[in-house]
């Protein structure tokens, strides 16, 4: 077939409203080519972004500055990926990208990609482990890591400083990820249902910490340092095992909400919360599943 009926028949395949169509031009080119002249016509809707990733076609999305994709399992494979799609890496202007819900345990190394990147929720995927060099994300200020498999982070990744959001609930960690104390810039903290018994003092670092959420893990006492967090204004801390309040929160003078019901509390340590709380006409505890 000549190049100029080729590409014809590839712009009359992009054309059609019908997707089988669309899936099938993707189809051709990538075992015979990317006609350069039909780069607009494969990025102008999502599902032809999508294709694109999805066949590794990437300079008709060269531009790309945020992507968002949750996987369907209701109707596989379309959106589905059981390996994460390297094409990503190849997208250097990517802002903001959410790839959410489908089933890969692992992405590749990081290198040099993803340079602007500053958003990234990679949220229920199965992943087991992060690249060594995943670090190399030194502009993220948001990063969702939730319902993965997760029971520790590369050391690297405390070059994450610009980090002010970080979610890693849902997860495997036995142990709090002490290099967490390094991203000072976080502003809320979300270590929910994981496996933690022990919260360091390196916690104490974190001196812009607004929202920490330790729900759901096993810990019966809070450090010391946690008083120091001046900023800290919200704690969850439901489904753990505390006896009693943990004493140095009530060093927190900025905080407006806790929330620690579902614990081996007894009642005169109730009382004694409200007591100690009353003085902060700001402040709701919320415990054993009633606000006072």
């Amino acid at each position: 077939m000549q190049a100029i009926e080729y590409t014809q028949k590839i712009r009359q395949l992009l054309q059609s409203s019908d997707k089988a169509n669309v899936t099938l031009a993707f189809q051709l080119m990538e075992g015979q080519g990317v006609p350069a002249t039909l780069h607009g016509l494969m990025s102008n809707d999502f599902y032809k972004k999508t294709l694109c990733i999805q066949h590794g076609i990437t300079p008709p999305i060269q531009d790309l500055t945020d992507f968002h994709l949750e996987g369907d399992h209701i109707q596989p494979p379309r959106y589905v990926f059981e390996r994460f799609p390297e094409a990503l890496l190849r997208l250097p202007h990517l802002q903001a990208l959410t790839f959410t819900r489908h089933s890969f345990d692992k992405i590749p190394k990081i290198d040099a990609a993803w340079t602007a990147l500053e958003q990234l929720d990679l949220s229920a995927n199965g992943l087991a482990t992060l690249p060594d060099d995943f670090g190399n994300l030194s502009k993220l200020k948001q990063l969702s890591l939730a319902d993965n498999q997760l029971s520790q982070l590369p050391d690297s990744f405390k070059k994450c400083k610009q980090l002010t959001e970080l979610n890693l609930s849902n997860n495997q960690l036995h142990e709090f990820p002490t290099l967490i104390g390094q991203l000072t810039k976080l502003e809320k903290l979300n270590l929910a249902n994981n496996c933690l018994t022990k919260i360091p003092a390196t916690i104490g670092k974190l001196k812009r910490l607004k929202e920490l959420n330790l729900s759901g893990n096993h810990l019966t006492d809070l450090p010391a340092q946690i008083g120091r967090l001046k900023k800290l204004e919200t704690v969850y801390l439901s489904q753990n095992q505390f006896e009693q309040v943990p004493k140095h929160l009530y060093q927190s003078e900025n905080l407006v909400c806790l929330e620690i019901q579902d614990n081996p509390m007894e009642q005169e340590q109730i009382e004694e919360a409200q007591r100690l709380f009353q003085f902060k006409l700001t402040v709701m505890i919320f415990l054993l599943g009633k606000k006072f």
